[in-house]
């Protein structure tokens, strides 16, 4: 790229909005995530502008909090600089809706603000159509079709302007329940150029060949199925990004389980997929009862084992874990990597994976040491390593210079935006090194007070 060239980067949520006031950012939304990303853009001297295409509390958190986001006044904010975005349709009107979208795009488009690319996440907030009043429904009578308000305030605008725009952009996947090996929708024609996810796999998309109004039928070609690919990239360590690391040497670990996880199947079930894990290799060899499992479960699972602790809260996580010597990673879904092992780690925490977690071998090997056979194999690591705690703190050590010790600079995601530009045949346009890092610190955990209970 041309030296000191500066970029314009969209950077969106389709269906969520972005969080800026760090006491309302959680792991468990997504928000964290697209919290620390944007702030790692915003600290590249490449970097610009952002347009923030997706709702946020941008215009709400102070004007010091803002600067200490953003020092250099980079975002571009539409629903800060163009109030009337906030007006809202009727709710029965599907011309309203279709305006209410339509309208964003013109704004912008007016304001001359344009992206070299896009950078956007996939969540919950995306449904099958995300364009009131545009397309027919797929069966007769062939009415126009409608979306959650959910849709149309968090991802309307977004589609309909990528759609619109036709601009080059990525997604970010990071939970298996919003990107599938088969995607429906349908009113998107504006594809990523490529899933930049946590596992490898093939996409079919189901959706219009081209936008226009009232498409409806498949057999006369307003639909087609096209073919995009899913592939594996690191970003599940993105909530490490200017974390730091725990010196392990200095950790005083008193506990040696502890595991975060939470019940699957409904509130009145009596089977559960991953209790059945729990009681397999944790409550059934835990003699002494000595284990802590944090995360809501029903009473009928509880019952008997005072090894489920409740609920924990977000802020006292680290904490417990920086207390902690080992836990056992279980699969969010068949082969997905998640990022519970780069979490643990970077609070020098030997992070075992279970057999059904990251089956594509993406993180260590098959034969590696931190992958455990069965419950038998999971407690004889243990034994040993609390049998030789040095050997255990050199594994540790080992473990966060092999997996993790570009996260929380913030280097692997640059890498990674900068080769998917290359692939497509646009420059490099993110600086990757020097003083586009944060640097390598220690993590900072502060001590727990006695009288704070974890329930």
């Amino acid at each position: 790229m041309e030296e000191n060239k500066k970029v314009t980067i969209a950077y969106f949520a389709v269906g969520s909005a972005i969080k800026f006031d760090k006491k309302k950012l959680l792991r468990s939304d997504g928000t964290s995530e697209y919290f620390s990303t944007i702030r790692l853009l915003l600290r590249n001297p490449n970097v610009g502008r952002i347009l923030l295409l997706s709702k946020s509390d941008w215009r709400r958190i102070s004007e010091s909090q803002r600067k200490e986001i953003d020092p250099e006044g980079k975002i571009f904010d539409p629903y800060t600089v163009f109030p009337e975005l906030h007006n809202r349709p009727k709710p029965n009107s599907l011309e309203e809706r279709r305006r209410y979208y339509m309208r964003y795009y013109e704004i912008l488009r007016d304001s001359g603000v344009e992206a070299d690319f896009g950078v956007g996440f996939t969540s919950q907030g995306w449904s099958t159509t995300a364009l009131p009043g545009y397309l027919n429904t797929l069966k007769p009578p062939y009415k126009p079709v409608k979306c959650l308000d959910m849709t149309l305030f968090y991802a309307s605008e977004v589609i309909y302007y990528l759609n619109m725009t036709n601009l080059k952009w990525w997604m970010l996947a990071t939970d298996p329940r919003y990107v599938r090996p088969s995607m429906r929708y349908r009113d998107i024609t504006n594809l990523p150029q490529k899933v930049l996810g946590q596992q490898d796999f093939d996409i079919e998309w189901f959706g219009v060949s081209e936008l226009k109004r009232d498409a409806c039928l498949e057999n006369e070609g307003d639909y087609i199925t096209r073919n995009i690919v899913s592939r594996y990239s690191g970003i599940e360590k993105m909530n490490l990004i200017d974390g730091g690391v725990l010196d392990v040497t200095k950790a005083e670990k008193p506990h040696q389980f502890t595991i975060v996880s939470m019940q699957l199947s409904p509130p009145t079930a009596k089977e559960d997929l991953r209790f059945n894990i729990l009681k397999e290799y944790v409550l059934d060899k835990d003699p002494n009862q000595e284990a802590r499992i944090f995360g809501k479960w029903s009473e009928f699972f509880k019952e008997g084992r005072p090894q489920f602790k409740g609920y924990i809260a977000t802020e006292d996580l680290d904490k417990t874990f920086a207390e902690t010597r080992y836990t056992l990673v279980l699969p969010t879904a068949a082969g997905w990597v998640t990022s519970k092992y780069a979490e643990m780690l970077q609070l020098g925490v030997v992070p075992f994976l279970h057999p059904d977690y990251d089956t594509q071998f993406h993180i260590v090997p098959e034969d590696h040491p931190l992958r455990v056979k069965d419950a038998e194999d999971f407690y004889k690591k243990m034994e040993y390593f609390d049998a030789h705690p040095d050997k255990r703190i050199k594994f540790v050590q080992h473990l966060q210079e092999l997996l993790i010790s570009d996260a929380y600079t913030g280097k692997f995601m640059l890498d990674l935006i900068n080769k998917s530009l290359d692939e497509v045949g646009l420059p490099k346009m993110l600086k990757a090194d020097g003083d586009a890092l944060y640097p390598k610190k220690d993590k900072q955990i502060e001590p727990k007070p006695k009288a704070t209970s974890l329930f």
